[in-house]
């Protein structure tokens, strides 16, 4: 340690104190009167203030993906499928008509009027629905269109099938009895069909999918 440098008050010597006498009464070594030697001054340690380790910051979240591009596919894909199911329930409904008022026989009615209805119908609904983004109801539209022209075809193929036979001598053809039942059987699927779409969109599963996609 590092000695103190003091004057004796009773005789003016400078005299060196060593570090480790402060604080004590020694005699001066000149006149031996009595000094008392002042406390040491305690040095101030610089503190450091320890810092916090470092840590690694979580990755920044990233943005989320802009649905706009899939909206826009989704309203393009079903304004395309409601285009060709609308025209296709509706012309064939029509041409079923024009068929019966030409003489044709009466029985093209049981797909006819159904057809036109869900043709016309269905049409006017698409706009709304499209419009508002409700992409449950546009899916059940689309299934039932698709679904409803298919039994339509099917009707009609079957009713070409007879007919040619008939005309063969093959077979003998009443469209009035002959397609009856077979024209039901495919009403009865096509509501069944409806029901179970109908039940498909309303589930949350589905609802929470489209959701997502909401602009």
């Amino acid at each position: 340690m590092a000695d103190s440098t003091l004057e004796c008050p009773h005789c003016g010597q400078h005299l060196q104190v060593p570090e480790e006498l402060l604080g004590q009464t020694v005699d001066c070594p000149s006149c031996k009167g009595q000094i008392s030697l002042p406390k040491p001054v305690p040095t101030s340690v610089a503190v450091h203030s320890q810092r916090p380790p470092l840590q690694a910051s979580p990755p920044a979240p990233r943005p989320p993906v802009s649905p706009k591009k899939t909206t826009s596919a989704l309203v393009i894909v079903a304004i395309i499928l409601f285009v060709w199911a609308t025209l296709a329930s509706g012309w064939t409904g029509l041409s079923e008509i024009g068929l019966v008022l030409l003489g044709g026989n009466p029985i093209s009615l049981v797909s006819a009027v159904p057809m036109l209805a869900l043709g016309i119908a269905s049409g006017l609904a698409a706009v709304g629905m499209i419009l508002r983004k409700r992409w449950a109801s546009v899916l059940t539209m689309v299934l039932l269109h698709l679904w409803t022209v298919m039994c339509g075809i099917m009707i009609l193929a079957m009713h070409a099938f007879m007919s040619a036979r008939a005309s063969m001598g093959k077979t003998t053809y009443n469209p009035g009895t002959d397609l009856l039942f077979p024209a039901c059987i495919m009403i009865c699927f096509a509501g069944f069909f409806l029901f179970l779409a109908i039940m498909f969109t309303r589930s949350e599963k589905i609802k929470r999918h489209f959701a997502i996609l909401k602009p």
